[in-house]
């Protein structure tokens, strides 16, 4: 019996190791990452960090600055800015990230600019507060909550707007009538400038104090209140009604295929893709069988300003003008290693023979570049603009627990000819230039964002919109292809 029980107990001993040494083996295959755990190197260096996070976190002379939490975020934020892509995803950017992603947003459901120190509703998103409320694109907002937004950046502007789920804000809005020129933030009006008049000759205006604007658009919003007025009134022509609304804050979907329209030539489609998210493929192929564009024989894509966002979502839209099973891009991890099979189409094509040209500027980026530069490799588009940003590497969001990420550069990507947009871009075929500033109409590239939504443009400018060269551009070359195409029985257009 002695032999067996001693047996018995050496099992017993070792069975536990054994297991545990199993389970580790399990771990590490699931978790190929962990295994840097075990380097000396790696375990030296994270232990002189945690020293030091101990030190501050015990000697520091200010207490509230040194709690655990906060030092992770500031130990997380220097480690990984490593480059401009890279980063810390706070608590309030990594919600802002997964709202984004899912193309939802809670605030007052629409999208502003900053013009002339004041933010203008530039796009108002269906089923928002805003759109309940009345509020249309080109309406400024003078104060929120009583508190005058004047002289504020877009980043705290849409902090103040849309920060409070299902709560309701009180807006102080300046709503201009159409007239012969341009109202200032007063109402007071001004002259429209003339259309060859350059920016750098006109003399320059009078600063606004933000407390003098805010005040007196409050000060005029208790005098001009809808309501207050008689039944059936409106302000005289040309000049500026400002009144007080309440907007609920709420969750939105949030479109990235807009402007759907048919141009007006009658013949040609156009489409903006703001930027490529979860739906965005399946917006894309809405609007291809939209009535606007089903008749057009030709389409235009606008990706201006277009920075990126989902790969998976910009192959599935380049699959709707590409036959099934094209390919599209591949990543690069870490020493040359291909991240996943190649990125290939793989639905039937939706328009597969309809000409097609991309308009694209130098903050067009990532997978607007991939979308863009794909189908200019593919001999499927023709690109037109000016070079794109460059941004050849592609990030991947980790979460860190259940309110913080990280943000973190971990491939490039390569387009169908084997070529990536380092350093130049996306070069477009038919390279044109567009200015705002050539335009005495337009004194901001924020300006010019509003002029390409016509909705916008069409309430704070007086003047017509000014004419867009590069939009110009892409129709006099597809509209030469056309012709060429019909005269010679399907021979391709060469580009230029």
């Amino acid at each position: 019996m002695r032999p067996l029980l001693r047996s018995l107990l050496i099992f017993l001993a070792i069975a536990p190791w054994g297991a545990g040494a199993l389970s580790l083996g399990v771990f590490l295959l699931r978790n190929p990452d962990a295994r840097h755990w075990f380097d000396r190197d790696f375990l030296r260096a994270w232990g002189r960090v945690g020293h030091g996070m101990l030190l501050v976190h015990t000697r520091y002379l200010e207490p509230e600055k040194a709690a655990p939490d906060a030092l992770a975020e500031r130990a997380l934020g220097a480690m990984a800015h490593l480059d401009r892509y890279s980063g810390y995803l706070s608590p309030e950017n990594y919600d802002d990230f997964k709202q984004r992603a899912n193309q939802t947003r809670i605030g007052i459901g629409a999208d502003i600019q900053v013009i002339e120190r004041l933010p203008v509703i530039v796009r108002i998103h269906a089923g928002g507060g805003a759109g309940k409320a009345g509020l249309l694109p080109g309406d400024r907002l003078l104060a929120a909550g009583g508190e005058p937004l004047d002289g504020l950046d877009k980043e705290s502007v849409l902090r103040v707007l849309n920060q409070g789920a299902d709560t309701p804000i009180s807006l102080t809005v300046q709503r201009l009538h159409k007239s012969a020129g341009r109202t200032d933030a007063k109402g007071v009006e001004r002259p429209p400038a003339p259309p060859s008049a350059s920016v750098e000759n006109k003399a320059p205006e009078a600063e606004t104090k933000p407390t003098a604007a805010g005040a007196t658009g409050i000060a005029a919003a208790r005098e001009e209140t809808p309501g207050r007025r008689g039944a059936g009134s409106a302000p005289p022509e040309g000049r500026a009604e400002v009144f007080v609304r309440s907007v609920a804050r709420l969750p939105t979907r949030v479109p990235t295929v807009e402007d759907v329209r048919l141009l007006d030539d009658g013949a040609t489609g156009y489409a903006r893709i703001t930027e490529f998210k979860r739906h965005t493929a399946a917006e894309l192929s809405s609007a291809l069988h939209s009535p606007a564009l089903r008749q057009a024989s030709a389409l235009v894509l606008d990706l201006r300003d277009n920075t990126g966002g989902n790969i998976e979502s910009a192959v599935d839209s380049v699959g709707h003008f590409c036959r099934r099973g094209t390919h599209v891009a591949m990543l690069l991890e870490r020493g040359g290693r291909e991240a996943r099979p190649h990125y290939h189409t793989h639905a039937d094509p939706v328009a597969p023979d309809l000409p097609l040209a991309i308009l694209v500027n130098a903050r067009t980026a990532s997978s607007a570049e991939i979308f863009s530069g794909a189908l200019q490799d593919l001999g499927r588009a023709v690109v037109v603009g000016t070079p794109t940003r460059g941004k050849h590497v592609a990030q991947s969001v980790y979460a860190l627990g259940a309110k913080d990420g990280l943000r973190l550069t971990t491939a490039q990507y390569v387009l169908p000819s084997g070529r990536t947009t380092r350093g130049g871009g996306i070069r477009p075929d038919i390279e044109q230039a567009f200015d705002w500033r050539a335009r005495g109409v337009l004194k901001s590239a924020e300006e010019w964002g509003c002029a390409r939504r016509s909705a916008c443009f069409q309430r704070l400018f007086p003047a017509p919109a000014p004419r867009d060269p590069q939009l110009s551009a892409a129709l006099d070359y597809l509209r030469i292809a056309a012709s060429v195409d019909s005269r010679t029985g399907g021979a391709s257009l060469p580009r230029q």
